[in-house]
């Protein structure tokens, strides 16, 4: 019991605490950088990236992108871990989803706002929580948001809500993804058996020797 008490009063020091929660594992554990991450922290300013990804996005992606899945296969497009990877610097992606969530804010007709604490410490918890979303699939939840598609906002703007949507809008994702992979496996077998219907009897029977005997009969006969 001593022992457990001594080891409870060094983890809360500051020193243990401190050294426990260096301990815990982070998102960049087992995480490589990509190739795309590496190019963005090469030529583009974080300022070149605010103003290339920005809030008008939202509006934009809401009224046109009914399939989730066109934006998740995206490869040319950073996700929220790319951005903290680029710069080596978890603020620089916290900054771009606060600058989103800034314009959910404002466009919100509720009287209590987010506050700067607010806004920031959500940004954190987006990054930690959901930075394998690309941006513009970030932005495209925005838009859902503002439009009313999940959590509503009832005299305050509700982080916990914005969350929650968050959580709602990953297993549409999940689910979309799923749809495509799937559509695209049907395609591919459609056209693999069409492919395998349109081959000629020369071509069947080479690939086949043995197995169709009255083809390569008609075929010695010249009647093919």
């Amino acid at each position: 019991m001593a022992k457990q008490c001594t080891e409870l009063t060094t983890l809360l020091t500051a020193d243990g605490l401190k050294s426990f929660l260096t301990s815990l594992p982070t998102t960049k554990n087992g995480r490589e950088k990509t190739a795309l991450a590496t190019q963005i922290g090469r030529t583009m300013p974080p300022s070149r990236l605010y103003n290339l990804y920005t809030p008008d996005l939202q509006g934009v992606l809401d009224g046109r992108c009914k399939a989730m899945a066109a934006l998740t296969e995206r490869k040319d497009v950073p996700t929220l871990f790319d951005i903290s990877d680029a710069y080596n610097d978890d603020d620089v992606a916290v900054e771009w989803i606060k600058i989103q969530l800034e314009k959910v804010n404002s466009f919100t007709n509720v009287k209590e706002k987010l506050s700067i604490e607010q806004l920031y410490d959500l940004g954190v918890q987006v990054l930690n929580c959901y930075g394998e979303l690309n941006v513009l699939e970030f932005a495209l939840f925005c838009g859902r948001l503002r439009h009313g598609a999940y959590e509503k906002f009832f005299g305050s703007v509700d982080p916990m809500k914005i969350l929650m949507s968050l959580d709602v809008f990953m297993k549409q994702r999940t689910h979309d993804w799923y749809n495509h992979v799937e559509e695209v496996n049907q395609a591919k077998a459609k056209s693999e058996n069409t492919k395998e219907k349109s081959v000629s009897p020369q071509e069947l029977v080479a690939k086949n020797p043995g197995k169709y005997p009255n083809i390569e009969h008609l075929l010695r006969m010249s009647k093919l």
